[in-house]
């Protein structure tokens, strides 16, 4: 009987006993964990950040002014910078629409609408055009015929309401 009590009564302080030595011991288990996170940091430090590739700069297409609407003629793959000023009052959208005189799907056309101030609009398509909210200034409108039939599909009417 004597061999049981003592046996529970080491088993009883045993668990304590253990518990108090690791929070008294050199290396408890918050610094083994710490030393870890201070390895892992260094050895996984971040990599700097690559220097941007350099784009070439466009070169600047001269700007073709209009008022409210324009015809151009293009050969494929041209590009043309067309703009006009917007000044004034006026309704609250400028809309830029375009129309092959060919008035059918026998051209495809790129164009990016600019307003003042650096918003874009882009558009793809037979008869591509744009629209954002009225800015007063000069916008600017790039055009890049992709591909047309040759006559009537590569001129191009373009219409402003501003």
């Amino acid at each position: 009987m004597r061999t049981i009590i003592g046996l529970l009564m080491l088993a009883l302080a045993t668990p304590a006993a253990a518990y108090f030595s690791l929070l008294d011991a050199p290396r408890t288990r918050c610094e083994r964990c710490m030393d870890r996170c201070r390895r892992d940091a260094c050895a996984n430090e971040p990599t700097p950040t690559p220097r941007p590739t350099a784009t070439p700069t466009p070169v600047p297409l001269p700007c073709e002014m209009f008022d409210t609407r324009v015809v151009k003629d293009y050969d494929e793959g041209q590009q043309r910078m067309l703009c006009f000023d917007v000044r004034g009052n006026g309704p609250a959208i400028v809309e830029v629409m375009s129309q092959n005189t060919g008035n059918t799907s026998c051209a495809q056309m790129q164009t990016t609408l600019i307003s003042p101030s650096g918003q874009t609009a882009d558009s793809l398509g037979v008869q591509p055009g744009g629209a954002m909210l009225r800015e007063q200034g000069r916008w600017y409108f790039w055009t890049k015929l992709l591909w047309g039939n040759p006559g009537s599909c590569r001129t191009y009417v373009f219409t402003v309401t501003k």
